[in-house]
């Protein structure tokens, strides 16, 4: 598939919070694909504890994020 080509090229996958919370990125989640949990915000004062439930929620996530820094 694209989505096995680009990872083997070294492409992260990213999925933002609204995905995580709805089940859109849960297939992905499951196979241990994200790399990344990340979303604009626009004056969102939720969006931050969200974000770390999130993350709370699939550490294996927080854990690569955490290596990218």
């Amino acid at each position: 598939t694209m989505l096995s080509e680009l990872l083997k090229l070294g492409c992260l996958l990213q999925t933002n919070v609204e995905a995580v919370e709805n089940g859109d990125s849960l297939p992905y989640l499951k196979r241990d694909l994200i790399d990344l949990v990340a979303t604009d915000n626009h004056g969102d004062e939720t969006l931050p504890l969200r974000l770390v439930q999130c993350l709370n929620a699939w550490p294996a996530v927080y854990e690569k994020m955490e290596t990218l820094l």
